[in-house]
């Protein structure tokens, strides 16, 4: 697989490259003026690659970058890699007749991000969550009602309530009445004030019957209205689970943001301790937060589908079923959504295969004149030099066991041994004379440091060193030219080692800056020698590595207002380069011999260029 295009939003001073296409021969040169964004540009790729981002990467605004990647794709290229029982049946059916796949990695915050699948597969992602979203949009709003119809039952029941204690206690107050009537009726010999008694009972008794017969029909409601409301409840109490679930996840989310800003202030510390015991503690300390966010995410996922069952349960709530029933189905459902690939998986899935993305960059790429062995086993890819010193420890398949050896002189004898083989020939690369026989040795040793270092006394480190006929000096007592070009040489011969089946994408920044015309058009022909084992992409405002015959792997790169470095960057194919500047496209000019903004002779369109 090999990177086909790329496009990259809100990366320093990025705001959207649009799609931009490769060349087809694997090599894609970006020129232009200094501060223009070109390395951005394999920065966003390379973060793509890692899911790094430091706080610099960031716009002023604060927008979060997102940098997509398509690649040339063919289904059997990731096969056997994937379990296709969890494809979706759509996914799996466009999958395979795609003949390109692109990846996006959107950042969430400055530390960590997510990678999904691109336009093409994405589509079918997003309907399904759409349908999911659109079903829980209706639950919420069934569940507005339901709160609402809780509410007008709650006081329909307490008026009820209400209006049934004011007839008992009417009921009791004539009851009462009728009995006072009575007494007075065997209190009052007098016939006639015993028939205004008789008629006076005779309307109280009549209110009361009809008194009980309302205090009948309250209870009767109030049976009604508690059906009702019951009824109701038992639909609330799954939306009551619900805001309990969406509660702890708020809990859970702040938790999940204190750690990431610690772990953020953590990381703006890196490189500004003075001692080795605070660097540890530190590193320990970054381990415990890393630790903590993957716990309070994975806590947040299981949250999240508990969440998304209780929503889908109420669904089948409002549509009748019980409560038990109703979790059941809600349970199916988002089981029937998790046994396939999420778009997050499948692309985490397919990211296994993508090209190895390789930045060659001249603090960690340059071969260093030592290295402490501690930072090579504990990968402090911070340390100068260290994936220069990798390179060479795979060129000469060295591992850490090697240097445990318990007999020093066994050990000298076979570092002895092994620098005798590491006679490197450039002549097929490079055609200036090195040396007196145009012949390099890199040397290593493995050395202890003295009391002098008290904090490292005793602690091993590798001493490497170029030899020529006449002296040996350390690396950066050679020229930057040479220093680079064997660096440079150590990044391909490792790489051309790896035994993974990845395909390898090499990023450049500003290659053989330090190398005379000659050799750097040398580089350009070792770029030429490994395109079809190694894709590169790399920066350059030299003429001699552009190939003027073949512009169609510019890229050229510059600000939005010429003069204004706060403007964002814009990308010009090779299509497009008649709305590049004349600064930008300088190197080409160089090239043909020609700067066309001080002659008349060649016109803004329409050129045809021939060579004799």
């Amino acid at each position: 697989m090999h990177l086909v295009s790329f496009r990259i939003q809100n990366f320093r001073s990025i705001v959207d490259t649009g799609w931009h296409t490769l060349a087809h021969d694997n090599i894609t040169s970006l020129i232009g003026q200094n501060e223009s964004g070109k390395t951005s540009i394999l920065e966003a790729l390379k973060a793509f690659h890692d899911g790094g981002l430091i706080e610099d990467m960031l716009r002023s605004d604060l927008s979060l970058p997102v940098v997509t990647c398509k690649f040339n794709f063919a289904f059997a290229d990731i096969e056997n890699y994937l379990d296709k029982k969890r494809l979706n049946p759509e996914i799996r059916k466009l999958i395979t007749t795609v003949n390109s796949i692109s990846l996006s990695r959107r950042w969430e915050d400055d530390i960590d991000s997510l990678i999904e699948m691109g336009d093409e597969l994405q589509e079918v992602y997003n309907e399904t969550h759409d349908q999911f979203l659109k079903r829980e949009i209706k639950v919420m709003e069934n569940l507005e009602h339901l709160n609402r119809d809780i509410a007008t039952a709650s006081k329909k029941l307490n008026k009820i309530n209400e209006e049934a204690e004011w007839t008992t206690e009417k009921v009791e107050t004539v009851r009462l009445r009728m009995n006072e009537i009575k007494r007075n009726i065997r209190k009052f010999p007098s016939r006639k004030r015993k028939e205004e008694l008789k008629k006076e009972l005779a309307l109280e008794e009549e209110m009361f019957q009809k008194l009980k017969e309302t205090v009948e029909q309250k209870k009767s409601k109030q049976e009604e209205k508690k059906d009702i409301l019951e009824a109701l409840d038992e639909k609330s109490e799954v939306s009551r689970k619900l805001m309990d679930i969406q509660e702890e996840s708020a809990e859970k989310k702040e938790a999940l943001g204190l750690v990431q800003e610690q772990l953020k202030q953590l990381l703006q510390m890196t490189g500004m301790y003075s001692a080795e015991r605070e660097q540890r503690a530190a590193e320990i300390k970054e381990e415990i937060y890393r630790t903590d966010i993957e716990k309070y995410k994975d806590e947040l996922g299981e949250l999240n589908d508990a969440q998304r069952i209780q929503l889908l349960a109420l669904e089948h709530v409002f549509e009748g079923m019980s409560i038990d029933s109703a979790v059941k189905a809600a349970r199916k459902d988002v089981d029937s959504v998790k046994q396939f690939y999420s778009s997050t998986e499948l692309a985490e899935e397919i990211f296994k295969i993508l090209p190895d993305f390789e930045m060659f960059e001249d603090f960690s790429s340059l071969l260093p004149n030592r290295i402490d062995l501690e930072d090579i086993v504990r990968a402090n890819k911070r340390a100068e030099g260290y994936k220069a010193a990798i390179n060479f420890l795979t060129i000469t398949g060295l591992e850490y066991s090697f240097f445990q050896q318990p007999s020093s002189r066994i050990l000298k004898q076979k570092i002895e041994n092994l620098n005798g083989e590491l006679t490197l020939n450039f002549q097929d690369f490079w055609r200036q004379n090195v040396g007196k026989k145009n012949k390099i040795k890199i040397n290593f040793e493995l050395s202890h440091y003295d009391h002098t270092i008290p904090e490292k006394s005793g602690k091993p480190y590798l001493e490497f060193w170029i030899k020529d006929e006449q002296e040996r000096l350390y690396p950066k007592q050679r020229s930057r030219g040479v220093r680079w070009f064997l660096s440079f040489f150590l990044e391909l011969k490792a790489t051309a080692m790896d035994k993974s089946k990845r395909d390898k994408l090499l990023l450049i920044d500003e290659p053989a800056v330090s190398l005379h015309a000659r050799a750097q058009e040398d580089v350009l022909k070792v770029f030429d020698d490994i395109k079809e084992r190694i894709q590169i992409i790399y920066t350059t405002h030299s003429p001699h590595l552009i190939d003027v015959n073949k512009l169609y792997r510019i890229l050229a790169v510059q600000r939005a207002i010429q003069d204004d470095m706060k403007s964002e960057t814009l990308v010009y194919s090779a299509r497009s380069l008649k709305s590049a500047t004349a600064d930008t496209l300088s190197p080409i000019y160089s090239t043909m011999g020609a700067r066309l903004s001080q002659q008349e002779i060649i016109k803004s369109f329409n050129n045809v260029i021939v060579k004799d």
